[in-house]
């Protein structure tokens, strides 16, 4: 994926983002994001699923669970 289609920013809510710009079929696959720090880490997986029939844009929170 080229990394300039990527833009990663904390929202107004204090969320991390992360958007796509001009999705395909190609880029459906699991994304996952791990965050830690010196008292240990924890990871969130998120599938991806391009339904070419549709154009709308959605959100789907993954919270962070402790692993």
């Amino acid at each position: 994926m080229s990394v300039d289609r990527v833009r990663q920013y904390v929202d107004d809510d204090g969320s991390d983002v992360m958007e796509l710009d001009g999705v395909s079929a190609a880029d459906a696959r699991q994304y996952t994001v791990t965050a830690s720090n010196e008292l240990g880490s924890c990871s969130a997986t998120a599938t991806l699923v391009i339904d070419i029939n549709k154009t709308d844009t959605i959100s789907l929170p993954t919270p962070l669970q402790d692993m």
